[in-house]
């Protein structure tokens, strides 16, 4: 589903409980970042040392065949075949950086920051 970009979805919840340094990371874009671009979002976000999240790839539908599936690809490679511009990706990308900062030991937080 082809959707525009916009910050609005941080006012609802589970959105609007995001680390504020993930929050401050949006605020440049006006469009959908690029896969890519979402593990450098994810670096904004402290988390416990035992948290290790997948990255984030521009999909290959080849590749996904070919390792047998979305899960598959996911489980083998850590990386998550991403489409350009997908809000049902984007949001649980989301999701998944704000669960990671509460498992485990509380990240140290910057002054200032709840």
């Amino acid at each position: 589903m082809r959707a525009p970009f916009g910050l609005d979805f941080l006012t609802r919840r589970p959105y609007r409980e995001l680390h504020p340094r993930f929050r401050r990371g949006l605020e440049p874009f006006t469009d959908w970042p690029a896969p890519t671009r979402y593990d450098e979002l994810a670096q904004l976000v402290p988390r416990a040392a035992e948290v290790q999240l997948p990255r984030f790839i521009t999909e290959s539908r080849e590749a996904v065949r070919r390792l047998g599936g979305y899960e598959q690809h996911v489980a083998q490679l850590s990386a998550v075949p991403t489409r350009l511009r997908i809000r049902h990706i984007w949001l649980p990308t989301c999701s998944l950086n704000r669960r990671s900062c509460r498992r485990g030991t509380r990240p140290q937080r910057a002054a200032g920051e709840p």
